[in-house]
C-alpha cells in the first residue's frame, strides 16, 4: 500500500501544463539564439520574394529560415549545415521555395 500511495504521489506531481511550458520556453530560447548567430544580409532575406537559380531556370522563390519549415529531414539538414558553416566560416547555403513545387 505505501508503493501505491508513493506512485499516487508521483502522478499527482507531474504537472502537464508546466512541462509543455518548459518545452516551449527551451524551444523559444533555442530559437532566439540561432536566429541571432545567422547573419542580418541572410536574415533580411527571409520571406521576400525573389527570383532563384534553379536546373538553368530563374524561377520565383521565397528565401526561408529554418523555422519556416516545419520539424524534419528539411530543417534538420539546414541546421547541420548551419552548424558546419558557422565553425568554418563559410557561407550559409540557403532554403527556398520555389513557387508551384509541390513540396
Amino acid at each position: 500500500s505505501s508503493s501505491s500511495s508513493c506512485r499516487a504521489a508521483t502522478a499527482s506531481s507531474r504537472d502537464p501544463d508546466r512541462e509543455s511550458e518548459q518545452r516551449r520556453e527551451a524551444f523559444e530560447y533555442e530559437r532566439r539564439d540561432t536566429l541571432e548567430r545567422i547573419p542580418k544580409e541572410v536574415k533580411s532575406q527571409f520571406r521576400r520574394p525573389c527570383f532563384a537559380n534553379w536546373s538553368k531556370s530563374w524561377l520565383p522563390a521565397l528565401q526561408l529560415g529554418p523555422y519556416d519549415v516545419p520539424p524534419g529531414p528539411v530543417r534538420t539538414e539546414w541546421f547541420k549545415m548551419f552548424y558546419v558553416c558557422n565553425r568554418s566560416n563559410k557561407p550559409l547555403n540557403l532554403l527556398f521555395y520555389f513557387y508551384g513545387s509541390r513540396r
